[in-house]
């Protein structure tokens, strides 16, 4: 009996899902792709897709999505969110399709194909497939719809270059935030055109209430488009928070920006809730970014950050590539030998731009470098990185995160490196706009030429700076590099320090404080304070802790401790009843001795020759 219940239920389910599609009668012609999304017709996280391709003149037609897209760097296979494929001919008649894998459909009677249709299912938070990366997964949900195109829509074998038009239908209080050429709107549908495939999947639309913000700086357009689920942050608080990045790029890249607008859609998830992960995914015009749904003072500087780097993309690799990003694959991508390039390069950029704009202090710029170092010694030391670029998907799948530490050190060494070939007047924001007019987003450099073309274009030392240290695993010479501006770098050293360790903490939506997460077990701080996971901290020594001066208020008490100083805590605890008690903790703590690594100390009497190339490098 139940058996029976359950197939008549789903018998039901696949009689609704074949009338959600809407019934699109376009002329079918020769060049172009049609594509029909329509969010009406939403139902259980899908949304339902039609495409009339261009005519085939041949006897057979493959329909295939994405296995990867740029930017990624991860295999993620699309097609595993499209459901209830079915390709039909101009009379409606359904024609024989075989599933091939996973992103692949093979269409016989390819002639005879006027149009496809399928469901397509949200990756965002799937609990049954492997998750894909928050900023490049598909959302649908009751307040806003993510159309990263990649998972919604593919493409036919040989086609991928021909032209595009988007037809989206919308409920009146959708509004669509993107950069893609709108050809017409109104209230129930938007109308896209699209050169072709790769410029379609490059440009995500953001469907939510609207909340956007625009403002213009150096010639180029700022498009801010947010969906807050609690409505904590707003686009006019992003455009305030985030414009000064776009400011002081213009003024690093040369008193130009290479785009002429540019898009920030950001979406949050609740804050312990199921997501695929938070940070951003760049395109040529736009960048899709996902934070958790808090207040913008408690994320601090992590959406600027973020969007510092991803725009700094327009630069490496979207107007500076080799052929393997020029002519992507979608299906069977290879990989280049330059992610140093490509990430860790933007990544330097994104942080030097900032203090070159007077975003950050100097200070900061080196606790940001000695930081990276510190990260870049948790991954292998010993492979080439030209190696761990080109193995990224493979071999060396478990080293590709150290591409936003090892890779802005060496972006970092290099800059210093040309500096001191050129007397301080040549770095590497010179290098990359000298590469830009040789190449730009419309030529592509060889992969394996990439290093002899720069060193041609710059100083013969460079062939071998890259030999020894990116094309091997040679360390980079920071004892030598640092001292051309004044500061002093120590591998390693002994000190006494008063030991508090690694602790996660989150914040409580409902009472604000911040909850411990996890503990570190080799943390006297913890052991002897006996603080617990679930402690929600409420004061240090006296001082109310929030998450805006936690970090000032532990630094402060390592940086003023003495041994023997008594050490008090007072926080929130979880009694038997599942109560919230107040609880002070107390105790005397001592130094311990600890192995410091990465220190990067100012000279206390650096020459006017190393003032002058810090000057140089630096503001």
């Amino acid at each position: 009996m139940l058996k029976n219940k359950r197939k008549s239920l789903l018998l039901g389910l696949l009689a609704a899902g074949a009338t959600g599609f809407a019934q699109f009668n376009p002329i079918q012609n020769d060049s172009e792709s049609q594509i029909f999304i329509d969010l009406n017709q939403r139902a259980d996280k899908k949304v339902p897709v039609e495409i009339v391709p261009p005519l085939f003149s041949g006897d057979s037609a493959i329909y295939q999505m994405p296995r990867m897209v740029p930017g990624t760097y991860k295999i993620y296979d699309f097609g595993r969110y499209v459901s209830g494929f079915l390709a039909t001919d101009a009379k409606g008649k359904e024609l024989e399709v075989e599933r091939l894998d996973q992103n692949r459909w093979y269409v016989k009677n390819g002639k005879d194909l006027y149009k496809i249709k399928y469901w397509a299912e949200a990756s965002e938070g799937h609990p049954d497939k492997p998750s894909i990366f928050g900023p490049a997964a598909s959302v649908n949900d009751s307040a806003r719809v993510l159309l990263n195109m990649f998972g919604y829509v593919g493409y036919m074998k040989g086609l991928k270059d021909n032209p595009v038009r988007l037809t989206v239908s919308k409920p009146n209080w959708m509004y669509g935030s993107t950069t893609l050429d709108r050809v017409s709107f109104n209230d129930s549908s938007d109308i896209f055109s699209a050169q072709d495939y790769f410029h379609l999947h490059d440009n995500p639309i953001l469907y939510a209430k609207a909340d956007t913000a625009t403002r213009t700086v150096a010639g180029m357009e700022i498009i801010v488009g947010v969906s807050s689920l609690s409505g904590s942050i707003s686009a006019a608080e992003i455009m305030e928070d985030i414009a000064p990045i776009f400011e002081a790029t213009y003024t690093y890249l040369g008193d130009t920006l290479p785009a002429k607008k540019y898009a920030v859609l950001l979406h949050t998830t609740p804050p312990g809730g199921v997501n695929n992960g938070f940070g951003a995914l760049e395109h040529h015009t736009s960048t899709v970014v996902v934070f958790p749904d808090v207040p913008l003072e408690y994320l601090g500087s992590g959406i600027r950050d973020v969007v510092a780097h991803e725009f700094f993309h327009i630069v490496t690799p979207l107007n500076i590539h080799s052929e393997y990003i020029s002519d992507f694959d979608f299906m069977k991508p290879e990989m280049s030998k330059h992610l140093w390039l490509y990430e860790g390069i933007t990544e330097y950029n994104s942080v030097i731009s900032q203090k070159k704009g007077g975003l950050t202090t100097e200070d900061q710029f080196f606790k940001e470098i000695m930081d990276k170092m510190d990260a870049a010694d948790q991954y292998n030391k010993d492979i080439p990185f030209t190696m761990v670029s080109k193995h990224a998907l493979d071999v060396f799948e478990n080293q590709y995160l150290n591409v936003y530490q090892k890779g802005a050190l060496i972006g970092a060494a290099l800059d210093l490196k040309l500096r001191s070939l050129s007397n301080g007047n040549y770095g590497l924001r010179n290098l990359l706009i000298d590469l830009g007019k040789k190449y730009g987003q419309d030529r592509a450099f060889v992969d394996d030429d990439l290093f002899n073309v720069i060193t041609e274009m710059t100083y013969p030392e460079m062939k071998e700076f890259f030999a020894r240290h990116i094309e091997s695993a040679e360390p980079l010479p920071w004892e030598e590099l640092l001292d051309l501006v004044g500061v002093t770098y120590i591998r390693e050293r002994e000190i006494m320090i008063l030991n508090i360790g690694n602790i996660r903490l989150n914040l409580d939506d409902e009472t604000g404080n911040l909850v411990v997460q996890a503990i570190d077990p080799n943390s006297d701080f913890v052991a002897y304070l006996d603080l617990r996971r679930g402690d929600q901290l409420l004061e240090l020594n006296g001082e109310k802790i929030t998450a805006d001066n936690i970090n000032e208020l532990f630094t402060n008490l390592k940086e003023n401790f003495e041994d023997g100083d008594k050490v008090k805590l007072k926080v929130l605890r979880e009694d038997e009843d599942g109560e919230l008690d107040s609880k002070k903790l107390s105790a005397r703590l001592k130094k311990s001795t600890k192995i410091q690594k990465n220190i990067l100390l100012f000279q206390e009497d650096p020459s006017a020759e190393q003032l002058n190339m810090r000057v140089k490098w630096l503001d």
